[in-house]
């Protein structure tokens, strides 16, 4: 069984929209005050609280999918290296989630964004042959396929990483832009 496979996409997308709505609906409640969005130690507290609840959420996801498998009659070996990478993928998109949430601050438009940013990419690349798909989507599934430390998948999270590193800065940006309005 591949865990891979069967959490793609759907999972990642659910806990990106959690990251992303759990931001959200702070700052629209007045939890956050623009000028702490990134600076604080609160909002590093809430970044890593997004990712951990993710990564649990993602891990029982993942339970709930073998013991389904299994259940069905579906032979299951899975390595304890691909749950493990399985759950930071999970972790991740929680922590991407989270930064797109900040960007966006609308929990309307951060349901209707994230999933789009998520996969739009993907859909991209299905429709251009030949063409390397480098979306976050991608890099997650990537992420994890991992089965060994000598598998070759570990270039495949490199988009990912270039992911995650553009959404912070642009989350940083889009602080500081809106703080001097």
């Amino acid at each position: 069984m591949d865990i891979a496979r069967l959490l793609e996409p759907t999972i990642f997308t659910v806990l990106a929209v959690f990251g992303a709505l759990r931001i959200a609906i702070a700052h629209r409640q007045g939890a956050l005050a623009r000028d702490e969005v990134l600076a604080s130690p609160s909002s590093v507290g809430r970044a890593a609280s997004s990712s951990a609840l993710s990564a649990i959420l993602g891990g029982f996801g993942l339970i709930a999918v073998v013991v389904t498998a299994q259940f069905a009659g579906a032979r299951s070996d899975v390595p304890v290296l691909a749950v493990f990478t399985s759950i930071a993928a999970c972790a991740l998109a929680g922590l991407w989630g989270h930064w797109v949430g900040l960007i966006v601050r609308n929990p309307m438009i951060a349901m209707f964004v994230v999933p789009v940013l998520l996969v739009g990419p993907s859909l991209v690349t299905g429709l251009l042959p030949g063409t390397a798909d480098v979306s976050l989507s991608h890099g997650l599934e990537e992420l994890s396929a991992i089965r060994s430390v000598d598998d070759g998948r570990l270039l495949g999270i490199v988009p990912t990483v270039v992911w995650l590193g553009m959404f912070a800065v642009l989350s940083r940006a889009s602080s500081n832009r809106r703080d001097a309005l």
